[in-house]
């Protein structure tokens, strides 16, 4: 949050230097105040065919730019009182047609543009630069065979990623300064400005794909927006693929897949997204914007997608920003469950129930002969120094310490009680750590240890590691989300009728 803070007061005092305007002095609140945030639909719960997604570009850095939201053409002392369900029904109040209107009432000049909005737009240019060359690479190393060139491709893509994710994190950042008390031009009024004009932008589009879609398969009141999240849409086209396509005689279920994915990326293309710039022109005229910014594309094609909570979801992904391959939301557990993960929720989109309980049983088998650092819960740790006693002859913790923290009290008080400080690293706060659950009783009076790099054979632990909580943790409990959804269990139940066969 501060390193946030300092960077954007650095950029803006350099970009500012260089047009001769000096800045204003620093101001700190010490009272920091609560606004509005993303909005999150609450998702159509379950399987669904044939999704794609739309996202917004760089949507808070857009919002900057539309709505010129700036501290030097920020109108102070006028305000109009907005209604979210009027706004994204095309109804907002009088307001001066010489200003722009945020969604949360608040005005912005449009006579001049402001200096953040101006550095917006050079580091969004910057950005989508580096961001074409990573899909160029990505699409050329889909056609290499050969190893020695997959890797220099590899190469390239990491290099452009890490370049336009770093200028991505830049711009983002900016809001995130706005809404910090510690920032030079904090002010709430501007940051809402940027999160409830977000709230409108995602809401608007929802609503006008909904009528778009209702119009053109003949239906009514039908919700084809299956979840939304701060800047994209998920959407089913299962019906517009059944009322136009069907397989062809002869023709493979992989042929008529990819003939079902060809065409839905040109309905992307030709249909759905100039009618989504018509949408957002025209809410761009509602609010009188400096200029519009919304830029909405289709970012994947889907055959199948299972949501289970806000957030929480698969999908079996044939196409991405143009690149065609496979792949699955990841998960943040250890390694080895999470491709495991990815190949049982394969298995679920494209075979039985029993072909997933077979892989869950033949996975448990391998997964209890895999060494601790494999199995381990992967962490960031942070506040080691709050909950430490510095207690050298007895462990102690204090209540409510998290567990990955007990974890790594634990492994420092067994590194100095067994006097190994000179062979083991102790583990300090703000490294990455692994932990594992332990069997109990197991002589050092807890049931988690951390580790830095590999658990030390001093300590005698390995036979007490608790592979069964760890197999629950890691593996069942994430799957057994999705397979709830849909009705299967993880393991066969055994039936009446099945004991008497």
């Amino acid at each position: 949050v501060f390193t946030q803070v300092r960077l954007w007061d650095v950029l803006i005092h350099n970009y500012l230097l260089d047009k001769k305007v000096v800045i204003p002095p620093k101001k700190t609140s010490f009272k920091a105040q609560a606004y509005a945030g993303a909005y999150v639909k609450e998702p159509q719960v379950g399987g669904h065919n044939w999704v794609m997604s739309f996202d917004l570009n760089s949507l808070y850095p857009h919002l900057i730019m539309q709505y010129n939201i700036s501290p030097d053409t920020f109108v102070e002392g006028e305000y109009v009182q907005t209604d979210m369900d009027d706004m994204i029904d095309g109804i907002v109040p009088d307001f001066p047609k010489d200003k722009v209107l945020a969604a949360n009432g608040h005005l912005f000049r449009k006579d001049k543009q402001g200096f953040l909005p101006e550095m917006m737009q050079t580091m969004y240019d910057e950005r989508s630069l580096y961001k074409k060359e990573m899909i160029a690479a990505q699409k050329e190393l889909e056609t290499i065979k050969d190893k020695g060139l997959r890797y220099e491709a590899n190469k390239k893509i990491s290099k452009y990623k890490n370049l336009q994710m770093a200028k991505k994190i830049q711009l983002n950042s900016a809001y995130g300064a706005l809404g910090n008390q510690y920032f030079r031009f904090f002010d709430v009024r501007q940051a809402e400005a940027i999160t409830l004009s977000g709230q409108l932008s995602i809401r608007w589009i929802e609503k006008k794909l909904n009528e778009y879609l209702n119009k053109l398969l003949s239906t009514e009141g039908e919700d084809y927006v299956i979840a939304s999240d701060t800047d994209s849409v998920y959407i089913t086209f299962d019906k517009l693929v059944d009322k136009v396509l069907s397989i062809r005689e002869g023709e493979t279920e992989v042929s008529f897949r990819g003939r079902i994915v060809d065409f839905l990326d040109r309905v992307a293309s030709e249909k759905v997204e100039p009618f989504i710039d018509k949408s957002y022109q025209d809410l761009a005229d509602l609010m009188n914007a400096y200029e519009q910014k919304m830029v909405m594309a289709r970012e994947v094609i889907a055959d199948k997608g299972i949501w289970t909570a806000k957030k929480r979801y698969m999908l079996n992904v044939y196409d991405s920003e143009g690149v065609r391959f496979t792949e699955t939301v990841k998960s943040s557990t250890p390694q080895a469950c999470r491709d495991a993960l990815k190949e049982a929720i394969d298995i679920t989109l494209n075979k039985t129930e029993e072909d997933v309980q077979k892989f869950i049983s033949d996975f448990k088998d391998e997964f209890l002969l895999l060494p601790f650092e494999d199995i381990a819960f992967p962490r960031s740790l942070s506040d080691l120094n709050k909950y430490d006693s510095n207690n050298e002859e007895t462990l102690v913790l204090a209540k409510g310490t998290p567990i990955h923290v007990r974890g790594s009290l634990l492994y420092n008080h067994l590194i100095r009680k067994g006097g190994l400080e000179k062979r083991y690293q102790t583990i300090k706060d703000g490294e990455k750590i692994k932990f594992c659950y332990l069997k109990e009783p197991n002589g050092t009076g807890q049931n988690v240890i951390s580790i830095i790099n590999n658990l030390p054979p001093e300590f005698a632990l390995e036979k007490f590691i608790d592979y069964d909580t760890q197999f629950s943790k890691a593996f069942i409990e994430p799957i057994k989300i999705i397979l709830d959804v849909i009705g299967w269990k993880t393991e066969k139940v055994v039936t009446l009728e099945d004991f008497w066969k």
